[in-house]
């Protein structure tokens, strides 16, 4: 009986021995805190003052030329002879930087007139950049049954190299009693402006046109040689134009109205050397084609005298002389310098 005693209080010790000398177990790590989800961002303010901006028109000819049918149409009736002159403002040609447009702004009939029912309206030209914004340089005008101001042609070309060409403009005004008048002019974009072209000034072009095959058009022009005539007895004056001259366009943005492609030019025009100024058959041509091969100024005035109608021989009706135009007119452009001097 002791002896099972003691081996049981044997046992016992050693179990608890043998648990003291286990490590002890390290307790379980408490778990993280939940972490709280990002505060809403709040959209980013918007100023209700500021004003809205427009997006530039994918087409910048589209509104100008519609605002231009609208304006015609107000004024234009199945017999209105001034509804195809206004139509052929109409005009609008992109380039590189946006557009060059020609447009009637408004347009009244007015039958106050003395000669009969006209319009009188605004005409300009516009140039609309890329990002929409326009600049416009405006005209006035009339448009009666006997005047009739129209639009025949529309030409761009960079002359200056600037990015963005100039607009080469071609008017013609219809005329009833007398010859059409031509008109023609170049402008340009300068400091956000509309303006003529100043290398261009004076030239009045009636066409443009490559005529030496650079690349460039040149302008086609009778300037100096072209004045209306004021000695005819109905009292209408008339339109007397020498020979097509032209201006040539250099590569530095301007015009020269004298060098070997402008001289050449001239003598298609003016074939030889005449010392009679045309002799029995003077004309506006041969006086001026008699000053551009270096014919005396004294020498032309004198054949002028001597075989043309003076103004008030023409002016009676019944002149002695062959009417040459308006010997006044012939005159001045004898007494003128000549823009270039031909040589054989």
């Amino acid at each position: 009986m002791s002896l099972l005693r003691l081996s049981l209080s044997l046992s016992l010790s050693l179990s608890l021995a043998v648990a003291s000398c286990r490590p002890s177990l390290p307790a379980s790590a408490p778990s993280p805190a939940p972490v709280p989800p990002p505060a809403a961002t709040a959209p980013p303010a918007v100023d209700a003052g500021s004003p809205a901006v427009d997006a530039p028109p994918a087409d910048p000819c589209a509104p100008l030329l519609a605002r231009h049918r609208a304006v015609i149409a107000r004024v234009s009736g199945d017999n209105s002879p001034w509804a195809e002159p206004l139509a052929t403002f109409g005009r609008c040609l992109p380039t590189p930087g946006g557009a060059w447009a020609v447009v009637v702004d408004d347009a009244e009939i007015d039958a106050s007139e003395s000669q009969g029912t006209s319009v009188q309206g605004h005409w300009s030209v516009v140039h609309v950049g890329a990002d929409g914004r326009a600049a416009r340089l405006t005209r006035s005008d009339q448009w009666i049954s006997h005047y009739l101001p129209g639009i025949v042609g529309a030409v761009v070309h960079d002359y200056d190299r600037d990015g963005e060409p100039e607009l080469v403009l071609l008017g013609r005004a219809s005329v009833s009693e007398g010859a059409d008048r031509p008109s023609g002019e170049v402008f340009t974009l300068r400091d956000g402006a509309v303006a003529p072209y100043a290398h261009a000034a004076g030239i009045e072009p009636d066409e443009a046109r490559d005529v030496d095959g650079d690349g460039r058009p040149d302008l086609v022009t009778r300037t100096p040689y072209r004045a209306n005539g004021d000695d005819s007895p109905s009292d209408f004056t008339y339109l007397m134009e020498g020979p097509s001259l032209v201006a040539h366009s250099l590569a530095d943005g301007t015009f020269s109205r004298s060098d070997e492609v402008a001289a050449r030019f001239a003598r298609e025009q003016c074939p030889r050397r005449d010392e009679t100024a045309g002799g029995a058959e003077v004309s506006a041509t041969s006086v001026a084609c008699a000053r551009l091969w270096g014919v005396p100024a004294a020498t032309v005035a004198r054949v002028i005298r001597a075989r043309c109608a003076s103004p008030a021989e023409n002016e009676s009706g019944s002149p002695r002389r062959r009417h040459c135009g308006d010997t006044r007119v012939l005159l001045r452009w004898a007494a003128a310098t000549p823009p270039l001097t031909l040589r054989q």
